[in-house]
């Protein structure tokens, strides 16, 4: 638009001069020009003077609105989840119940610890009774230890032999992940909505799916066999303890009897103390006041401590997420301010956390802290202005009153009566302003209006006020 402004400019310029030219030459003929008449007179123009000062040009993104803070929570026990209280939207309080791992496998782990440690208390109340009866006791302990530990062996065993390996569940996983991420930078890729781009959203969600199912594979088998080694190692322990405890009874330190059953007790009431905090694990409370973002667990499905089984989002301060291109983030900086629009409303937001890494997209993660945005709901989609560039204490010129010759920017300066045409360098603009990189200098007088006679050394007087 300014340029075919300033081509009527010169066409008007043009034919205002061809009219002076064949007028002149008329009256000159005529002989009704008196002497004197004929002189140019000094172009009234106004002029702007080159200043100093700041601009920046914005642009609009699209992100994402987060809670301020979000809290995970992992499951301190696996097993089998017997009930969930709760779902996703759920508002809970700190110490609410929000789900509960079946404890028949860790009760009877406390029934058996309890054994031992009945059986370890009565041993030691019956070691005054006499050396043969000290014996016939350790000999049980042995026994009932080598039972326990032979029973933990062949479990892990068994489960070892009908179960794939840990390598090959694991190399399921990094074949799902893979076939994931190509999936989803399919998706990516595809920018126009329609068959096309809802077909790879499908093959997508499928993609996820499988890489879901490949992890909790193999989320089930670490947890099945750290419970069936954690049991053989703890047999294993409890049958060299009984051996060893046969041992100090019987052989050569026997003086040392009393505090190797001292020992022994100890051990088993740790034992103990440790199934029953196993236990108490099964119940999982709710760690601070929130909103459920996710649950992860459900009835009748492993639980395990690989994963997060829910995420609680704290009440309060909203966040703004976007993904920006590394030539807008290399000019932002903590405490940068920005507009938030959603829902309808517009709200001021300020920058807390710039990413230093790139996703898979070449993008980099911003986060914004929202003033006043307590009724957004996390996961909404909103518009997010901020500037993308800032020229400090530059010299800055208004558009209106460049030029432009084949593309190349120019200006007609004033100096001593006179205009003088003077090509730029340009940088970033606003609406209204441009900033100048060089060309002209600070305080030089541009010439803000426009005439047909204007031209490179045209004859010009800055106008009085009122003309």
């Amino acid at each position: 638009m300014r340029d075919k402004k300033r081509n009527w400019k010169k066409a008007a310029a043009a034919g205002m001069s061809l009219f002076l030219v064949f007028g002149a030459s008329g009256c000159a003929g005529a002989g009704d020009i008196a002497p004197g008449e004929g002189e140019s007179q000094p172009i009234p123009v106004t002029v702007e003077k080159v200043q100093r000062g700041t601009l920046s040009s914005s642009a609009s993104f699209t992100g994402k609105i987060t809670p301020d803070q979000t809290v995970s929570v992992y499951p301190k026990a696996s097993g089998t989840v017997k009930a969930v209280y709760f779902s996703v939207g759920d508002e809970v309080k700190k110490g609410d119940l929000i789900f509960e791992i079946d404890p028949v496998d860790i009760q009877l782990q406390v029934d058996s610890a309890k054994a031992a440690l009945d059986a370890a208390v009565a041993g030691a109340n019956a070691a005054a009774g006499g050396q043969d009866l000290a014996v016939i006791q350790n000999d049980m302990s042995v026994w009932s230890a080598k039972q326990t530990y032979d029973k933990a062996k062949d479990a892990l065993e068994a489960f070892e032999d009908a179960n794939p390996s840990k390598s090959t569940l694991k190399a399921n996983v990094t074949t799902a992940q893979q076939a994931y991420d190509a999936a989803k930078a399919a998706y990516d890729a595809i920018e126009e909505e329609g068959p096309e781009k809802e077909a790879a959203k499908a093959d997508m969600e499928a993609a996820a799916g499988a890489l879901t199912a490949a992890r909790t594979a193999l989320a089930t088998y670490n947890s099945t066999i750290d419970q069936l080694e954690n049991a053989a190692d703890l047999a294993k322990d409890s049958l060299n303890f009984a051996r060893d405890s046969k041992e100090v009874s019987e052989g050569e330190i026997q003086d040392h009897k009393d505090a190797a059953q001292d020992a022994q007790l100890r051990q088993v009431e740790i034992a103990y103390e440790s199934a029953l905090r196993q236990l108490e694990y099964t119940k999982v409370y709710a760690p601070v006041d929130g909103t459920l973002e996710a649950v992860n667990v459900s009835e009748n499905n492993m639980a395990t401590s690989q994963g997060p089984a829910c995420v609680i989002s704290s009440s309060g301060t909203m966040t703004a997420e976007m993904s920006l291109p590394a030539e807008v983030v290399m000019n932002l900086s903590p405490r940068d301010s920005l507009t938030v629009e959603c829902a309808g409303a517009s709200y001021s937001a300020e920058i807390t956390e710039i990413g230093t890494a790139a996703n898979q997209v070449g993008l980099y993660p911003v986060k914004a802290a929202i003033s006043g945005g307590g009724e957004l709901l996390s996961g909404m989609t909103a518009k997010i202005t901020l500037d993308t560039d800032r020229a400090e204490n530059a010299m800055i010129l208004p558009i209106a009153c460049l030029y432009y010759d084949n593309n190349k920017p120019y200006v007609y300066v004033m100096k001593e009566g006179a205009a003088v045409k003077t090509y730029l360098e340009t940088g970033i603009s606003d609406s209204e302003n441009v900033v100048i990189l060089s060309g002209i200098g600070e305080g030089d007088q541009v010439i803000s209006s426009w005439n047909p006679g204007l031209m490179d050394g045209a004859a010009v007087t800055e106008a009085e006020i009122g003309e």
